[in-house]
């Protein structure tokens, strides 16, 4: 059964649920008692707000045999030590909310890379709205409001897994902990979820330090700014062509416009068209608009009108997730991590050449 199907029924169950509140508000008019009291069946009164939550009904429109199948399979295949965290979560999940109650997980991940190979996944900003500037936001919260519809989620969720977590800022991490126990009305780490941090430590990029002094006193001129090549901002000119391969540096809209690749089918002035070349809505055809960049690691701060695309004819190890490509290089002037990682990847890409 479809997503889509399953949110009919769930649909359908929500309104028979809101008749019997009406019925019951007349009953209690007329004689002072519930319907209960009168041996019939009695209402969920918190989902007479439900019906108007569409993020809730999307957590809920999953296949929930098909997903059983799954596991079951899946779980097969783990190793003894796999295995023993397996348990443990699902334990610390059990013990929050039964293991016969329907319970709400949610999947994220640090990049937008990660976040499509996830079936619903979004990215952790997405998700939690988390603060834009990590460096300045040591006592923030997310920006999610008590009675939004992502509250509720977070209210009746029991689980969060969190992919390509050590990519992610502390603060980052340190927000949502503010946030679940302010909506959760619990002072437990986390709002009393059971939340799953994975990643793998030796992908974790180098952390080079280094402090410069900010002067916005100063005005530089339109031809300096245009030489100036911020990590994460595109050229002022990027040298595009049709069937070139570019990589998105924005999540405009997860999980189709989010950070992965892309080619180029046809530039226009103001947006580019472009296909998915990986993932989940591989072939789909997407439009890329101009949108205004400012960089935030850099000493002033200065604007950018352009596509948030880069040519991509290489990439990190940490943006090849997912991708599957007819030919590859691997560069090895600089030290690709772990010899052990690194025989992992080009294994992984003989086995999908042949």
């Amino acid at each position: 059964m479809s997503r889509e199907q399953e949110n009919v029924w769930l649909v359908l169950d929500i309104i028979y649920n809101q008749c019997l509140i009406l019925l019951e508000d007349m009953v209690i008019a007329m004689s002072g008692k519930t319907l209960s009291q009168f041996g019939l069946i009695s209402p969920l009164r918190e989902q007479g707000t439900i019906i108007n939550n569409h993020q809730y009904l999307s957590e809920l429109a999953y296949d929930t045999d098909q997903l059983t199948e799954e596991v079951a399979s899946n779980v097969l295949k783990l190793n003894i030590e796999q295995k023993e965290a397996y348990e443990k979560i699902l334990n610390s999940v059990a013990s929050n909310c039964g293991k016969s109650e329907q319970c709400i997980s949610i999947a994220i991940a640090s990049s937008g890379i990660a976040a499509t190979l996830i079936d619903g996944g979004e990215t952790a900003h997405t998700a939690f709205k988390l603060p834009l500037n990590m460096n300045y936001s040591d006592n923030t919260p997310c920006n999610i409001s008590k009675q939004s519809d992502i509250a509720h989620v977070l209210k009746k969720a029991k689980l969060i897994i969190w992919d390509e977590c050590t990519m992610a800022h502390k603060n980052a991490i340190e927000a949502l902990n503010r946030t679940l126990k302010d909506i959760r009305s619990c002072n437990q780490i986390m709002g009393g979820i059971t939340v799953l941090l994975a990643g793998d430590f030796r992908q974790t990029l180098p952390v080079v330090p280094g402090v410069v002094e900010v002067d916005d006193a100063v005005h530089y001129p339109i031809e300096f700014l245009h030489t100036l090549n911020p990590p994460g901002i595109p050229p002022h000119i990027p040298n595009l062509k049709i069937g070139a391969p570019i990589m998105l540096l924005r999540n405009l809209n997860p999980p189709k416009l989010c950070n992965s690749t892309r080619q180029v089918k046809s530039l226009h002035k103001n947006v580019i068209k472009a296909a998915i070349l990986t993932g989940k809505y591989e072939g789909e055809v997407v439009f890329i608009p101009r949108i205004p960049l400012i960089p935030t690691y850099h000493h002033f701060e200065f604007k950018r009108l352009q596509y948030p695309v880069r040519v991509c004819y290489a990439m990190t190890i940490n943006k090849a997730q997912g991708q599957s490509l007819r030919m590859t290089g691997v560069d090895l002037e600089v030290i690709v991590f772990l010899m052990v990682n690194f025989t992992w990847r080009v294994q992984e890409s003989v086995h999908r050449t042949t």
